[in-house]
């Protein structure tokens, strides 16, 4: 929400309430400063106070260091007293150090190893150099004391409880240091936002005024002008009411009184200005209307060019498609045969395979046969050799008979030899024929399936004839609709002239008026400027145009019918025209 939208009395409570309350805001400041500033020094005290219990520490070993040396050198008991006061108040301050830095978990891991380090250095420096020096009756008793000294284990005891205990001092005096610095940064800070919160209170507190000043007179001073100028008669001013306060609230008093006044002449000049528009608008129409028809005209003439081509294109695949049909028909029954005649083959094929086998039967016990006769002239000329000189005779026709038998066995293996291949070869041609049957059977198939393909290929051909003759008759009906919209040219033609006329006789009634000129140029800027009909129109005379008119009312009466006729072409003219931008809404004028 902008200031300009509070009311006067809203307004000063505002600006002197911002100033209170920066002044509220840098005393809560400074008291905040101040109070840290308080709690660091309390802190810097609490630190001070474990830095001098490291002090009573350190003062508590020596004690005790010192009653051991004591004891040490002389033997008496009374100087033990330092190295037992040493030992408790050395408890004593530990436990109270403990409980400064119990919020400081380092500290108090060194004051836990400095008291480990006391009490290893109280069991291995103190207490045997007590029980050497209390045993030592001699010279030579005190030479192992002297011995056990020089040893160092006692200097190395202290040692490391100096170092935690300067470790201890070291870290406290660190915590001191960066409380120091960090209550200086805030001590400047409280300075600084002091400085700088009155410089702001006095800056915003001239700010305020001035933004006071500007919201609440300007409004005042250009109320005075409107009204001068509105009692004055002109009313091209702009009254504009930026604000919701009583200054916005008079300007929209004045802007509602300005604009009761221009009601009239406004709504005089919007009508002026729409019926401008709206004669120009329809001479662009009309001219593109014009130029569309004309564009239809040779679109027109073109398709039917083309349609007439497709036509005969398409009769011609028709008639390609129906010769395609027979002769495939044709090799399809002449696949056919040629199946019947392989799969004969094939029969027959299997029937010399048959005979093969027989043949080689029939071999085989020629073979047997011979083998035999074999064996009978072996044993003829074995009874030949016993008989002598009498079987001589008969021993060579026994020769003879063996030498026939073995020619008659060799010819019988031989020949069933060549009955073999001519079986393996008989096998191969029956294989090669039945792969033949087979493929005879895929291309009858192919061959019906072509046939189908090229069935539907010649249906589907009628079919885009039938198409092509419903596009014949939607170009004629387009035909129709161009001679309608010349009609219609020029009945717009006229009734935009007339429209004309009337908007310059308005223009020239409202003319007295002062209104705002740059409201004016804008507008007479985006209206454009109508365009005279053409020659060829105007040229005509109002009969001409009444007949022209009586036309189109006929033509648009007998169009129902011809849409009833062509149900088809009407669906897919609407659905085009459906699909058109907004300019083409001409067409349908």
């Amino acid at each position: 929400m902008r200031l300009s939208d509070f009311g006067i009395r809203q307004k000063l409570y505002f600006g002197f309430g911002a100033v209170v309350l920066i002044l509220a805001l840098l005393l809560g400041s400074a008291y905040t400063n101040l109070s840290r500033l308080d709690e660091a020094n309390g802190w810097n005290n609490h630190t001070h106070e474990v830095i001098a219990e490291t002090q009573f520490l350190l003062e508590s070993l020596l004690n005790m260091e010192t009653g051991e040396r004591g004891f040490a050198l002389t033997g008496d008991e009374a100087s033990l007293a330092p190295l037992g006061a040493g030992q408790t108040a050395f408890k004593t301050h530990l436990a109270k150090t403990r409980s400064l830095t119990a919020d400081n978990p380092q500290q108090q891991e060194r004051l836990a190893r400095l008291e480990q380090a006391q009490a290893e250095w109280f069991a291995n420096a103190v207490q045997p150099v007590l029980k050497l020096r209390r045993a030592a009756a001699d010279q030579a008793g005190l030479e192992a004391v002297l011995a056990f000294e020089k040893a160092g284990k006692g200097r190395a005891g202290m040692d490391s409880m100096r170092a935690l205990l300067n470790d201890i001092g070291g870290a406290e005096q660190s915590l001191l240091e960066q409380r120091a610095r960090d209550a200086l940064a805030l001590q400047r800070l409280t300075n600084n936002t002091l400085l700088f919160g009155g410089l702001l209170a006095v800056g915003l507190a001239m700010l305020l005024a001035r933004m006071l000043s500007r919201a609440i007179v300007p409004p005042l001073e250009q109320a005075v002008a409107i009204a001068r100028q509105v009692a004055a008669g002109d009313l091209s001013g702009t009254i504009r009411a930026d604000s919701r306060d009583e200054t916005g609230q008079m300007m929209q008093a004045l802007a509602d009184m300005k604009q009761s006044l221009l009601n009239i002449v406004g709504e005089v000049r919007k009508g002026t200005d729409t019926i401008a528009t709206a004669t120009g608008e329809i001479a662009r129409g009309n001219q593109d209307l014009s130029a569309r028809t004309e564009q239809q005209a040779s679109s027109l003439e073109e398709t039917a060019s083309s349609m007439e081509e497709l036509t005969g294109t398409v009769r011609q695949n028709a008639d390609n498609a129906r010769a395609a049909n027979q002769l495939a028909s044709a090799a399809s029954d002449v696949a056919r045969k040629g199946g019947a005649v392989v799969s004969q083959v094939v029969g027959t094929m299997d029937a010399i395979k048959t005979s093969s086998s027989n043949v080689v039967d029939i071999i085989g016990v020629i073979d047997s046969i011979a083998f035999q006769t074999n064996i009978l002239a072996l044993n003829a000329a074995v009874e030949a050799a016993r008989a002598g000189e009498q079987g001589r005779g008969f021993a060579v026709v026994a020769t003879e008979v063996r030498n026939l038998a073995q020619r008659s066995a060799t010819a019988a293996k031989e020949i069933k030899a060549l009955i073999d291949d001519s079986v393996s070869k008989v096998e191969d041609g029956s294989r090669l024929v039945n792969q033949a049957g087979e493929t005879m059977a895929e291309l009858v198939a192919s061959v019906e399936r072509v046939t189908t393909i090229i069935e539907d290929i010649a249906s589907a051909s009628s079919q885009q004839i039938g198409g092509i003759e419903q596009i014949n008759a939607a170009i004629t009906q387009m035909d129709t609709v161009t001679q309608q919209n010349a009609a219609l040219v020029e009945q717009a033609a006229a009734a935009a002239e007339a429209l004309q006329e009337q908007a310059s006789n308005q223009s020239q009634v409202v003319s007295v008026f002062r209104l705002d000129e740059a409201m004016m140029a804008h507008a007479a800027a985006r209206r454009p400027a109508a365009p005279r009909p053409s020659a060829a129109i105007a040229g005509r005379s109002a009969p001409a145009r009444k007949a022209l008119a009586a036309r189109a009312a006929t033509e648009a009466r007998s169009a129902p019918a011809r849409r009833a006729a062509h149900p088809e072409a009407e669906a897919r003219r609407k659905t085009a025209a459906t699909s058109k931008s907004t300019a083409d809404d001409w067409e349908e004028f």
